[in-house]
């Protein structure tokens, strides 16, 4: 085993702090996601299979060909949707 001992100065104070590594140095703005695009997803469990597919509109809801009130009389399972 080696033994090392450092000298502190404890009477100085920290007055800036810098990281190890830089952030993303691109001048670019973040890009996001476009909703002019159709999208789709599958979900599974078991032997279940769910489709979904998003698809630009008026921003109504149907689901099996159903309107989400019909679908989900409960309120609370529509909040959760």
């Amino acid at each position: 085993m080696t033994d090392t001992t450092y000298d502190h100065d404890e009477d100085v104070e920290l007055t800036e702090y810098t990281s190890e590594s830089e952030g993303p140095v691109s001048d670019e703005p973040a890009r996001k996601p476009t909703a002019s695009a159709p999208g789709a997803g599958t979900g599974r469990r078991k032997q279940a299979i769910a489709r979904v597919r998003i698809v630009p509109g008026t921003g109504e809801w149907t689901i099996n060909g159903r309107t989400l009130e019909n679908y989900f009389p409960n309120k609370v399972h529509q909040q959760i949707v």
